[in-house]
């Protein structure tokens, strides 16, 4: 297989990319997966005008939303790429091309020629429950769905169908139809990296077999709106979506969204525990707490959790200890930085304890180990240099470590629904290979790590972020983990943990636990 691959790129006749595949390209030439790019002009997939009421809507969000970054902005392909070939309509396909991208801009059914050796690559944007949707990630917005789906695509030579190769689920921008498609523009803007490095590693046939058994298959697209909606169908869309907002406004003037800890005495017996009968312990005013971790010594716990200060804009590692007789000390400071500090993954190494906190906000990933446990830790190492990793979670099975943690990805897109995996023989070597199926999990209700990842019963499991809501940490996910491989990643959900009235929560997204004591987090309902 190629180190990379030459690509030919359709784009329409005015020859100009939109920003989000303008991204795409430069990512993948950048990080050496494209050496060669050629465009060929092709036919332009046909306006939709829609009714005047829509027509007016939209003008309307294009000036409203004037400073959002504009994911659909043309520039001419020569100001991109200025050494890159482009090719007229009706001039050959080079015949060295390795693969070729469809630009959305073009007609999906135009062939330029014979399919290349590497497949046709194309994103279809707003693909999941509204596939057979006119206007992408439209309906999403309308109906108030919590996710929308976006999907990378690829026929090979020989093949009848493409096959899908990413399946990513973010969530919906609500009330605002441009900021939604743009927001799942910039998003699919990384799939084609993802899988060309994927390709590279596997192999094509390693590649296809994969994909011919894998993701293909799922409930079929609704049906609605199939047609841009009338004057008066798109006339009381947009009255409900403006209803839905002020309601929204009015509600989260008086809804706190201060996460705080809980906890209950009693081990955990791998089912959903009831976090109505949890213990709450109240952050004081000026901060919240979350992300909690548990170690047991003897008839002591000790907590570990994200106290995040409003006045400081950022959150240091605290601590509090239960002692036998259950009460709790005081909340201490045992790891601050000039940076935000989070999710305080904890674990037991060589008789040693170890810390691992979010830290990337420092583009890092941060190696402490505890000089006098539970007060004092040092810096051990830098596991990961450079990189944005979101909730690093780490699980030694076989001799081998795994890091895992969600990627950041481009600006103003989710944090949530890109989960990495890493792994490495030496822990403390700093060596550390992306698998080749990154991101291993894409969609946001069951990606985002939510504490430590254990073994029970025979089965492994890692529990989740579900975000799929408006609401940030809404609920959790237990994932159990069927395959683990240097080369393949599955997992399924076991059972989902939901906030309600029943355990006086509106939002619950970390889960721990260790011999005597459940630790949770949560946002309490008022």
């Amino acid at each position: 297989m190629h180190n990379s691959l030459k690509a030919a790129v359709l784009v329409p006749p005015h020859k100009g990319l939109p920003a989000w595949e303008a991204v795409m390209l430069q990512q993948a030439l950048g990080e050496g997966l494209l050496q060669d790019i050629v465009f060929l002009a092709a036919p332009e997939k046909k306006a939709i005008k829609g009714s005047l009421v829509y027509r007016l809507y939209k003008k309307f969000e294009d000036h409203w939303f004037r400073t959002v970054p504009d994911a659909f902005s043309i520039t001419p392909v020569k100001e991109l790429f200025p050494a890159a070939p482009v090719l007229n309509a009706g001039e050959n396909n080079p015949a060295n091309t390795d693969l070729l991208f469809r630009s959305c801009l073009t007609d999906p059914a135009y062939h330029p020629g014979p399919v290349p050796p590497m497949g046709i690559w194309s994103i279809r944007l707003g693909n999941g429950a509204y596939e057979a949707a006119a206007l992408p990630a439209f309906g999403e917005v309308m109906n108030d769905e919590p996710v929308t789906g976006s999907s990378l695509w690829v026929q090979f030579p020989g093949q009848n169908n493409a096959l899908k190769v990413y399946d990513g689920y973010s969530n919906t921008v609500p009330y605002s139809i441009k900021n939604n498609l743009c927001v799942q523009a910039w998003k699919a803007s990384t799939f084609l990296a993802y899988r060309l490095k994927e390709l590279l590693s596997l192999g094509k046939e390693s590649f296809i077999k994969k994909y011919s058994s894998a993701m293909q298959s799922g409930r079929p697209g609704l049906r609605a709106y199939a047609e841009v909606p009338g004057n008066l169908r798109m006339a009381a869309l947009i009255i409900r979506n403006a209803w839905r907002y002020l309601r929204y406004k009015r509600k989260s003037k008086f809804q706190s969204q201060r996460f705080t800890l809980l906890f209950q005495r009693g081990d955990f017996n791998g089912h959903p525990p009831d976090l109505g009968a949890f213990t709450v312990l109240e952050p004081p005013a000026g901060c919240f707490w979350a992300d909690p971790f548990v170690s047991t010594a003897g008839n002591e716990h000790y907590l570990f959790f994200e106290e995040f200060s409003y006045s400081r804009n950022k959150a240091h590692i605290s601590l509090l200890k239960l002692d036998a007789s259950g009460k709790f000390s005081k909340p201490e400071i045992v790891l601050d930085k000039p940076y935000h500090l989070a999710y305080p993954f904890l674990f037991c190494w060589q008789d040693e304890h170890y810390m691992i906190p979010d830290t990337s906000a420092n583009h890092t990933v941060e190696l402490y180990k505890a000089t006098r446990f539970p007060r004092q830790w040092e810096l051990q190492c830098l596991l990961l240099k450079d990189t944005l990793l979101i909730d690093p979670t780490l699980w030694l099975e076989n001799d081998t470590w795994w890091l895992f943690g969600c990627a950041a990805g481009p600006a103003h897109t989710s944090t949530n629904d890109q989960l990495l995996l890493y792994y490495s023989r030496d822990l403390l070597s700093g060596n550390w290979t992306p698998h080749p199926q990154n991101p291993v999990v894409t969609h946001i209700a069951g990606c985002r790590p939510a504490g430590k990842i254990f073994r029970m019963n025979g089965q492994l499991f890692r529990p989740a972020q579900n975000n799929a809501s408006s609401q940030y940490g809404y609920a959790l996910a237990l994932n159990r983990i069927t395959l683990l491989s240097e080369t393949e990643y599955r997992e399924e959900m076991a059972w989902s943990l939901l906030p309600g009235k029943e355990n006086n929560l509106r939002a619950v997204h970390t889960l721990n636990f260790s011999a005597g004591i459940i630790v949770a987090d949560g946002i309490p309902r008022k």
